[in-house]
C-alpha cells in the first residue's frame, strides 16, 4: 500500500485511512492485520527530511515507526531509492562467487565450468531485479560494477590489478551496466507489445499527436 502527500503529515493520513480500510475488510473476511509483521517508510528527495523523527503510523492502534531501508521480494529498498545498501548486499554475495571461482580454478575445473559457476553465484544476484537500479546513484552502479570486475578477474585466475576490460572483451561480455541496458530494453519491448504485466504495460501511453516543430525559414 503506498500514498502520495505533499508533506509527511498529508501522505501520513491518507495512509492511515488506506490501512483503516485493508483492516476493517480483513475483519469481514474473518482475517487479521499481523502489525508486528508490517512496515512502513516514508520516500523522499534529498531535500525531504525523512531520516529522523518521523511520525509513528496506527495500525490498528498500533504504532508502526517508519524504517529508513525496507527488504522488498529481496531488494533493500532505502528512503532515497539510492540502492547503496541493495548494491552492498549484492556485492557481498557476489564477493563469496568470487571465491568460490578461485577455489574451482585451484582445483583445475575448467573455464567452462567456472563459467557455470559464475552464472549461478555472481550474474544471477547481478541480473535480479537490475532494471530498478538503473534509478540508483552512481556509488550503488560503481558498486555493482566492482563487483563483477571482482568476479571476472577470479573466473579468469587473475589478481585484481589485472585490466577486467581486456578479460571482458576475451568472454565477449557486457559490463553490469551495459546488461541492466539490455534488460531495460526488453522489458520496455514487452510493454509495448502487451506482453509484460498490466501494471506496467499502463505506464506507456501512446502518443497520438507527433508535433510539428516548423520549417526553418
Amino acid at each position: 500500500i503506498y500514498a502520495i502527500g505533499s508533506t509527511i503529515e498529508e501522505a501520513k493520513s491518507i495512509l492511515e485511512k488506506q490501512l483503516s480500510n485493508v483492516a476493517n475488510w480483513l475483519s469481514v473476511n474473518s482475517l487479521k492485520l499481523n502489525e508486528k509483521k508490517s512496515q512502513i517508510m516514508f520516500i523522499g528527495p534529498k531535500t525531504a527530511k525523512i531520516d529522523a523523527d518521523l511520525p509513528a503510523i496506527s495500525v490498528n492502534g498500533t504504532p508502526i515507526q517508519p524504517q529508513q531501508s525496507i527488504k522488498l521480494l529481496g531488494v533493500q529498498v532505502d528512503n532515497r531509492l539510492s540502492y547503496e545498501e541493495h548494491a552492498e548486499i549484492v556485492r557481498a554475495k557476489c564477493r563469496s562467487g568470487s571465491y568460490a571461482l578461485r577455489l574451482a580454478g585451484q582445483n583445475g575445473i575448467p573455464l567452462t565450468g567456472r563459467k557455470a559457476i559464475y552464472n549461478s553465484l555472481v550474474n544471477s544476484r547481478l541480473s535480479y531485479c537490475d532494471v530498478i537500479l538503473n534509478a540508483g546513484t552512481a556509488a550503488a552502479k560503481k558498486t555493482l560494477e566492482k563487483a563483477q570486475d571482482n568476479a571476472i578477474r577470479a573466473l579468469m585466475m587473475k589478481d585484481y590489478e589485472f585490466t577486467v576490460d581486456k578479460l571482458r572483451y576475451h568472454l565477449r561480455w557486457l559490463t553490469a551496466a551495459g546488461r541492466r541496458q539490455v534488460h531495460e530494453t526488453k522489458l520496455v519491448y514487452q510493454c509495448l507489445r502487451g506482453e509484460a504485466p498490466v501494471e506496467l504495460i499502463e505506464l506507456f501511453k501512446p502518443k497520438t499527436e507527433v508535433l510539428n516543430p516548423g520549417l526553418r525559414s
